[in-house]
């Protein structure tokens, strides 16, 4: 294969064994990736991260599960928040124009990354 696309499997290679376990910032972290190849389509973007996010997530949950870690009372509750937030979060994004979604998920990343960075250092 080509150096580009060893690299960049490389980068999708770890950015998904962290988001596995971790998965805090995985969407913004495969979002970046994927927009290094496609820069022009949002939509096409967010539709790539989406699968890729779920297929790592469900690699984390057949481990998590076999391995007897999961606390069900608290995955039960995330879950009855996550699935309609999701569901709406895609129904949003094919209906609003890209730039706005763009501008959007770049100012949502600045904020959380100011307040976070000030809960710790400050």
């Amino acid at each position: 294969a080509a150096p580009n696309a060893l690299a960049g499997t490389a980068a999708l290679t770890a950015v998904s064994v962290y988001g596995g376990f971790f998965g805090a910032g995985l969407g913004v972290m495969l979002s970046a990736l994927l927009a290094i190849e496609d820069p022009d389509d949002i939509r096409r973007v967010k539709v790539m991260k989406n699968l890729l996010a779920t297929a790592v997530s469900l690699a984390a949950i057949v481990i998590f599960i076999a391995r007897g870690t999961v606390h069900w009372q608290a995955t039960l509750a995330m879950l009855a928040g996550a699935l309609p937030g999701g569901w709406a979060g895609g129904q949003l994004v094919r209906i609003l124009p890209a730039q706005a979604v763009r501008r959007a998920v770049i100012a949502a990343g600045l904020f959380m990354s100011a307040y976070y960075a000030a809960r710790i250092w400050f």
